[in-house]
């Protein structure tokens, strides 16, 4: 039996839920951010990011309206493995981009990247009111890309070598979805 969540749930799926994002949430924000296999394929980890630029990021986060932070927790284990939602929101045009990581390695590779995109647009759809929402996907992160495919989202072609990550250029995929196209995969287990 999973255990009651200790936080406000905000959404849920079967094995997620969103919470809200505060402060303290910054060490654990900073350890994801500086992990090579959670953050190697997102951005440059030879530029150091402090304690205090978390929380000075999280501050401001939480102030701005293009912006919607989740913490994101495990419902068995209760435990907070990631964190995403939405950014450069568009209210009046009811549109919005999605982000997510899942930041702890265990629970990779177990289908809860596809849960979450899936937790976050019904969200997003139902509770926040878009109409379509976008995702980038970089070529040197192909799951990605097939997560968003699993719940629908349709392909809207790709920037060539539009990202300098790590000495390299990447192509940045886009998909969008729009809420009749939201599918809710089958859990992987």
């Amino acid at each position: 039996m999973p255990k009651k969540p200790k936080n406000i749930v905000i959404a849920r799926s079967t094995r997620l839920y969103l919470s809200d994002f505060g402060a303290q949430y910054a060490p654990q924000l900073q350890k994801w951010l500086h992990d090579p296999q959670v953050y190697g394929h997102l951005r440059d980890l030879s530029q150091t990011l402090t304690l205090e630029d978390q929380l000075y990021w999280i501050q401001l986060a939480n102030k701005d309206p293009t912006l919607k932070v989740y913490s994101i927790y495990y419902i068995p284990d209760d435990r907070l493995i990631g964190y995403g939602g939405f950014k450069n929101i568009n209210a009046e045009e009811q549109i919005a981009e999605i982000w997510r990581i899942i930041g702890e390695p265990e629970y990779q590779g177990r289908g809860l990247g596809t849960e979450l995109y899936w937790l976050l647009c019904d969200h997003g759809f139902r509770e926040l009111g878009f109409q379509n929402i976008l995702a980038e996907h970089f070529s040197n992160n192909p799951a990605s890309w097939e997560t968003a495919m699993k719940c629908g989202a349709k392909r809207m072609g790709t920037r060539r070598e539009a990202r300098w990550l790590n000495g390299q250029w990447l192509d940045v995929h886009y998909t969008d979805i729009l809420p009749e196209e939201l599918v809710r995969p089958p859990l992987k287990k």
